[in-house]
């Protein structure tokens, strides 16, 4: 993708574990939009699903490597995804936050000029998205056209026999509490692992992907009102790639120390070359506009069921559905 996520000091990796404990029980809704630059003048069927695949199993340590060679432990990942349509030339990452339910950006869903959002199959089923309505009411065509970028999916009825895989599936944890900067926090996708970057002309090529999964850390240094970032120098830190997109940023959890408690505060959504810098955007969780939009899919999808984190101020009961002032 034109801009988005990876990290050249980075993990590759795979798995993710399930939180309850001081967690609300949040009901869901979904629409979708597409991909990347390479799309941005397609147009798709509004019925025409964006493919994902399910992580594999398992890592062994042994598989796993670093950007610059440091020891990592592997973690458990099995609540990612990473799109698999032979229509989109780039990857994106999405994440299970519930029962049939998925995060990820909304660039991912709506594609090229779309006004609508694609939905998403992974094996036998099938995910009706939503996205936020500034992003699709947005009169710009850039590959990310609004700072919400982020869509939830939730999946169509289904009788049939659950895969083996989709039985053993952990959900992820969304986090509404705000962010700060010199937040720590983790971004995982299946973006590059290194690149070549120019700091004089702001020229960055990325090496070729795997389809691996990729996790590294970093320090927010800014806040927006529907995003934050993070600045790298595009050589020792991490920073966004192309495979990226839609990715969770976690906090609770490092590239060494994977395996704590973590929660999701944002998705990984574009970056762009300033001053020499390399800064890596993300849609954050813990804006107003974000709660109307979980308020309205919650309300839309009484049935639906994900895991949320709140303040102490905050519980899901406050969210209100409406529009933007």
């Amino acid at each position: 993708m034109d801009g988005y996520a990876s990290l050249p000091r980075r993990l590759r990796l795979n798995g993710r574990h399930l939180h309850f404990a001081g967690f609300w029980f949040l009901a869901l809704c979904c629409s979708l939009p597409a991909l990347a630059a390479p799309n941005d003048g397609a147009i798709v069927a509004a019925d025409t699903p964006i493919s994902f695949t399910l992580l594999p199993q398992t890592l062994k340590d042994a598989d796993i490597q670093v950007f610059n060679g440091a020891p990592a432990k592997s973690g458990d990942w099995r609540s990612i995804a990473i799109s698999q349509s032979g229509s989109v030339d780039s990857t994106c990452t999405a994440t299970f936050v519930g029962k049939g339910v998925l995060l990820t950006a909304a660039h991912c869903v709506v594609v090229g000029s779309n006004h609508f959002a694609s939905p998403i199959s992974i094996g036998p089923f099938r995910y009706r998205c939503s996205v936020d309505p500034a992003y699709l009411s947005t009169t710009q065509m850039p590959s990310v056209r609004h700072p919400a970028d982020y869509a939830l999916c939730l999946a169509e009825p289904y009788s049939g026999t659950v895969p083996a895989e989709f039985q053993r599936l952990l959900w992820d944890t969304l986090d509404l509490r705000a962010v700060a900067k010199n937040d720590l926090l983790l971004v995982a996708g299946y973006g590059c692992v290194s690149w070549t970057f120019n700091p004089a002309t702001g020229h960055i090529a990325d090496e070729p992907r795997d389809k691996t999964l990729a996790v590294g850390d970093f320090k927010v240094t800014d806040l927006d009102a529907d995003s934050f970032s993070s600045e790298s120098d595009g050589k020792t830190k991490s920073a966004l790639c192309a495979g990226d997109s839609g990715g969770p940023a976690f906090s609770g959890v490092s590239a060494m120390n994977p395996g704590g408690a973590r929660t999701i505060r944002g998705i990984a959504s574009r970056k762009h070359v300033d001053d020499s810098k390399v800064v890596s955007h993300f849609a954050s969780l813990s804006t107003p506009r974000f709660g109307r939009f979980l308020a309205c899919w919650k309300k839309a999808n009484p049935n639906a069921y994900v895991m949320v984190k709140t303040s102490g101020t905050t519980t899901v009961e406050n969210l209100i559905c409406g529009s933007d002032a």
